[in-house]
């Protein structure tokens, strides 16, 4: 996914200006919108109905051949419910993913601060002959190494984050046969 030796050896400002010139949450917000619009779907327009007709198929038939088919049936349904809980998941990791995406863009040093700063140590590099700006030019390389650092820690925090996420939504399960091929 992530390659943490990728984002350390980057520059702080090439780090912040990626994550704020990257697309941003827009289709992470209109896929979690869609995720929820399906589970609604999903859950009123198929597992519902589908369980009120199993309840009454099972109460106005009987027989083997209505067993077996209520057994297939039933086996569907479990699917189903098993399918609107991933669904679910899916929803709530990708609301997740954008609030993870959303708080590292909060965390990460703006491009305009290390432009400013890298401006300004400049400026004083090159007014530097006495050596009087020295010191505060060390001040501002330190805070550059911070901001480094930072874009890393915020990097680091969001890649566990995704992963996290990643690592919570399973593989679809393909339906169970309704047919016993006889």
């Amino acid at each position: 996914m992530f390659d943490e030796s990728h984002y350390s050896e980057l520059l702080p400002e090439t780090n912040s200006r990626n994550m704020y010139t990257g697309p941003g949450t827009g289709s992470m917000v209109a896929a979690a919108g869609e995720w929820q619009h399906m589970i609604e779907e999903v859950s009123s327009g198929v597992v519902e109905p589908f369980g009120e007709i199993l309840q009454r198929l099972q109460e106005q038939c009987s027989g083997p051949s209505a067993r077996r088919m209520h057994n297939a049936a039933t086996q569907f349904l479990s699917w189903l419910r098993r399918l609107e809980k991933q669904l679910e998941v899916t929803h709530q990791q990708t609301a997740y993913l954008c609030t993870a995406y959303a708080n590292a863009h909060r965390a990460m040093v703006s491009p305009a601060a290390i432009t400013d700063n890298r401006a300004d140590r400049d400026k004083l590099a090159t007014t530097n002959q006495l050596g009087l700006n020295t010191p505060a030019i060390a001040d501002l390389d330190a805070q550059y190494t911070q901001y480094g650092n930072r874009a890393v820690a915020v990097m680091r925090r969001y890649e566990l984050l995704v992963l996290s996420a990643l690592s919570a939504m399973t593989p679809w399960q393909q339906p169970p046969p309704i047919t016993s091929g006889a």
